[in-house]
């Protein structure tokens, strides 16, 4: 049954992905009953026809009836359960839409008197003249355009700093900024939604910075927002937790779940580096002929686990693009400029959680050198790890005629392009044609500020590297116990009788009872005993081996 739910999910999983690719009406999003009950219609039938694909494909699948009825009402539970969370009211950043000046767009806002911040999209300029920038942008452009507008449907909107309004009184009321999160921003939001006042995200933007021009300007941007988040997480998962409102807790629980996991979700690059050292410690491991890694994952295990991670990038892909307006290049130059960042953000996911203070890491602008190994230079431990990937890849595919090799190849081959993308994306940062005064800031701030950063991510890089070695050389040189196949008996010449006492049937009833001796056989032996009842069939014991074995006999008077 556990299977068939599996299966059922697997089935699932991509028919609702397609939905993403298809063609999306523009309704106006009016409050009130009737576009809510249009939104609950819409999902039921969304949940029927999936259950129904999901019954067709499994029975296709030779399912029996009640694993068919399990996998069925398990995807249709899930498509239920999950209405309430994800619901699409509409957002009150609509409000105020009538002005294109930001104060007198956002000041309005303020007339709740339990508004007490508003925040507005960071936006960028200089962006259009390379398509590394051109992707960058659109990573940038993804939380504004897709995870605020959603985390503000519940409540949940956070502030970002940059264009940004927050009512004095509030902030007076709460003792001001705390200094020890290096994200203060953020935090300030969490503590005003607490203590009962509200946010709005107003999604039009007014205001327009500059990007960081270099990659590892944005490794240091990216390790101080993840630093920052698990602060905050470390400072205030109480908060966070399921429970009821309180006097001390005003959080709802859309409020809640949206820190929650806004929180959280920066543990999915450690948790991605992880997967990539077992990948590769399972690579070695097929290599060297063991292969013991993968031999106790059962088939719909091993299958779900690709299923998962090809529809992760799909989805990701597919959402950058909807809610960016990118294009299909773009949104995949994007998503790998994400998972380029990944070694940065799990080292400061890690630290976060255990250092008390961290010191404001300023974000260097560029570098000036545009050769292709001052790229690999500035991004080793990626470069290194992208390394291992092909080597692990190359190494599994000696393996073709087993299941495991080119499966291995498959899921290793994501997570190395990502690490491969640090120093790519690094040269194609270099090499971006600047106006006059970006270049002159982007050598400037280079040289300011990149031996303290590049320290750090060096440490970094180097515990990442180390770990994938020892992962690695703990299974090449660990030596597997031969496996001995049992010495079965086949009942050729005989087959062994029970060493208890046994009474042997006759044809005819017997006026005596039958015995039983037990005395040992060194071979196999076959004897006919004649029965002394009126049927004239005999009667056949056998022996086999050392063993005593019983031996039966019967009397007649």
């Amino acid at each position: 049954m556990l299977q068939a739910m599996l299966l059922a999910g697997i089935v699932a999983a991509p028919l609702g992905s397609a939905a993403l690719f298809l063609p999306a009406r523009r309704h106006a999003r009016r409050a009130g009953t009737w576009s809510a009950l249009r939104r609950f219609v819409l999902a039921v039938i969304g949940t029927v026809v999936l259950a129904v694909a999901v019954a067709v494909i499994l029975s296709l699948l030779g399912a029996s009836q009640q694993n068919l009825a399990a996998g069925v009402a398990g995807v249709v539970f899930a498509s239920l359960i999950w209405m309430p969370v994800t619901r699409r009211w509409s957002a009150r950043a609509h409000m105020c839409w009538a002005s294109s000046v930001f104060l007198r767009r956002c000041a309005p806002a303020f007339a709740d008197p339990w508004i007490g911040f508003v925040q507005s999209p960071q936006d960028y300029r200089d962006w259009t003249q390379a398509r590394y920038y051109r992707r960058l942008y659109y990573s940038y452009k993804y939380f504004f355009a897709v995870s605020q507008p959603s985390r503000n449907e519940h409540d949940g909107a956070i502030f970002a700093g940059t264009m940004g309004l927050i009512r004095r009184v509030a902030l007076d009321e709460l003792g001001g900024w705390d200094e020890w999160c290096i994200t203060e921003d953020a935090e300030l939001s969490l503590r005003l939604l607490r203590a009962g006042w509200s946010g709005l995200h107003v999604d039009q933007s007014w205001g327009h910075g500059i990007m960081p021009l270099t990659f590892e300007a944005l490794k240091g941007q990216r390790y101080r927002w993840c630093f920052g988040g698990i602060q905050l997480l470390r400072m205030h998962w109480r908060s966070m937790m399921p429970g009821r409102q309180g006097r001390e807790n005003h959080l709802t629980s859309g409020q809640r779940w949206a820190y929650l996991a806004g929180a959280a979700q920066w543990y999915g690059d450690l948790l991605s580096l992880l997967f990539l050292i077992f990948l590769l410690a399972g690579a070695a491991n097929l290599a060297t002929g063991g292969g013991q890694l993968f031999r106790k994952l059962t088939v719909f295990l091993v299958s779900a686990v690709p299923v998962m991670v090809l529809l992760g990038l799909i989805r990701a892909i597919a959402l950058l693009r909807r809610g960016t307006g990118a294009s299909w290049r773009d949104a995949i130059g994007a998503f790998f400029i994400w998972q380029s960042t990944s070694l940065v953000v799990a080292r400061a996911s890690v630290l976060g959680l255990l250092a008390k203070k961290a010191a404001f890491l300023r974000t260097p602008k560029t570098s000036e050198q545009t050769r292709w190994w001052e790229a690999l230079r500035a991004n080793w431990a990626e470069s290194t790890l992208a390394l291992f990937g092909f080597i692990g890849i190359g190494a599994a595919l000696t393996k073709t005629n087993q299941l495991s090799g080119p499966l291995l190849a498959g899921l290793l081959l994501f997570p190395t392009l990502g690490m491969a993308a640090a120093p790519v994306n690094s040269w194609a940062a270099r090499r971006a044609a600047l106006p006059a005064w970006l270049r002159d800031r982007r050598t400037t701030e280079y040289r300011r500020d990149r031996r303290a950063f590049a320290a750090g991510v060096a440490t970094g890089g180097a515990v990442a590297v180390l770990g994938v070695a020892i992962a690695a050389l703990a299974l090449l040189f660990t030596g597997h116990p031969a496996v001995q196949t049992p010495n079965l008996v086949g009942p050729a010449r005989g087959s062994s009788a029970p060493a208890t006492p046994s009474r042997s049937p006759s044809a005819s009833p017997s006026a005596t009872p039958t015995t039983s001796t037990t005395s040992p056989s060194a071979s196999a032996t076959t004897s006919p005993t004649p029965s002394s009842s009126s049927s004239a069939t005999p009667s056949v014991t056998r022996s086999v081996s050392a063993t005593p074995t019983a031996t039966g006999s019967s009397a007649a008077p």
